[in-house]
């Protein structure tokens, strides 16, 4: 068996192998959007992708234009180019550096109220809303979760409803283990053609971690396949899920 590639058991992958992956990949990539966030594809499937998130996705998170929106993992501020000018407030958090300053730079690109914080996404969402501002009426987080160790997550979801106004939306997205658990540890990526580590939980798994959103009042109002987009992975496959108060 190939201890890279670990089926059902819960082992911690190195979050800051994961940090290291993630500000080489911005640092020295021609198209942040492409080598990045969706892998090296064509230009005709990243602009499938974005599409599919701005004109199928967005239209369900309603935003206004006085809606407060976190977007935890916010890599280079893609969903900043979708929201930005035309919400309240956006709130991109990462803990990539060179992530980070891509983001700004998409934020400074589109206009609006907007502010950016390089940390964890664990340690934002165990801010105050003071922190912030003022408390959250969407919160994005979207291919961030596979990245961290179940107790971070877990941390995430207990935090988050002291963040959140009292109504709000979150979108969550993330490819998941279609029967079991997967993990890759240290997985030589063809895509990113370097090591590469990631947990690709069960629906199962990524419920008992939403607990403490519907103990606060959440339920879940969508969740549903995302298009494969020419990918087809035998383990996995990527999800969306809208949690609404």
């Amino acid at each position: 068996m190939d201890e890279r590639r670990i089926y059902g058991k819960k082992i911690a992958i190195d979050k800051d192998k994961v940090r290291g992956f993630y500000n080489r990949q911005a640092a020295s990539s021609e198209s942040k959007m492409g080598s990045v966030f969706l892998g090296n594809q064509s230009p005709e499937v990243l602009e499938q992708k974005n599409s599919y998130c701005k004109d199928y996705i967005l239209p369900m998170l309603d935003v206004k234009d006085h809606t407060r929106i976190l977007d935890l993992g916010c890599g280079i501020g893609r969903w900043a180019e979708f929201v930005l000018p035309n919400c309240g407030c956006y709130c991109g958090v990462d803990f990539s550096e060179e992530m980070i300053r891509a983001a700004e730079q998409t934020c400074n690109s589109q206009g609006g109220s907007f502010q950016l914080h390089c940390m964890s996404v664990v340690d934002a969402a165990a801010q105050d809303a003071a922190f912030y501002g003022s408390t959250f009426d969407l919160v994005i987080i979207s291919g961030v979760l596979m990245y961290l160790n179940d107790p971070d997550v877990e941390r995430i979801f207990r935090c988050l409803p002291s963040l959140l106004a009292e109504r709000c939306t979150i979108y969550s997205a993330e490819p998941i283990g279609l029967e079991r658990r997967l993990t890759l540890n240290d997985f030589p990526s063809q895509t990113f053609h370097t090591e590469y580590s990631a947990i690709y939980r069960t629906h199962e798994e990524y419920d008992v971690f939403f607990d403490p959103l519907l103990k606060s009042g959440f339920s879940v109002a969508k969740r549903e396949p995302m298009p494969k987009f020419g990918e087809n992975y035998a383990d996995t496959a990527r999800y969306y899920t809208i949690l609404r108060r």
